[in-house]
């Protein structure tokens, strides 16, 4: 919040804590360098898939991860059937995760969003989900975008 000191600045000039937290960004790295050069490669098998979704627990914010998932989920989903209806259900779980770490991010909200709109996901559950998050007085990011008076982004785009 405004006005206090960062606490993880003062837990960092404590060796053990730094190094743990070094050790934290050095699996980020590697981990966002693995999936940029799978995308690179356009290599979308398991493996890069599980990467790309361990790295988001992590770090849900980075958007290009989102965007490599979204290019490998995209043939599966338009082809539609059994296999597409269970790729949305992960994506849907796995964004459910993300917001349960990190309710205020946007990136994956933006996913979310877009597996709502390929029209493979339950809008009663996502209007109670979206509802649950928007009652959060401090969740002002989905409160404005994604409320449930504003929830035309999800009905309207899902009925198409």
């Amino acid at each position: 919040m405004h006005g206090r000191p960062r606490a993880f600045k003062n837990k960092l000039k404590d060796p053990t804590a730094a190094a743990v937290y070094a050790k934290k960004v050095a699996a980020i790295k590697q981990g966002t360098t693995l999936v940029l050069e799978c995308r690179r490669q356009h290599r979308y098998d398991e493996a890069a898939l599980k990467a790309s979704e361990k790295l988001l627990k992590v770090v849900p914010e980075i958007y290009t991860i989102w965007n490599y998932r979204r290019e490998a989920l995209q043939p599966i989903l338009k082809a539609g059937g059994e296999a597409a209806q269970k790729a949305a259900d992960n994506e849907l779980a796995l964004t459910q995760a993300c917001l349960l770490e990190n309710p205020k991010s946007y990136s994956t909200w933006h996913h979310r969003k877009w597996v709502v709109l390929q029209g493979l996901a339950d809008l009663q559950k996502e209007l109670k989900l979206v509802a649950r998050y928007s009652t959060c007085l401090r969740n002002f990011g989905v409160a404005a975008d994604m409320s449930v008076d504003s929830l035309w982004w999800l009905v309207v785009g899902a009925v198409r």
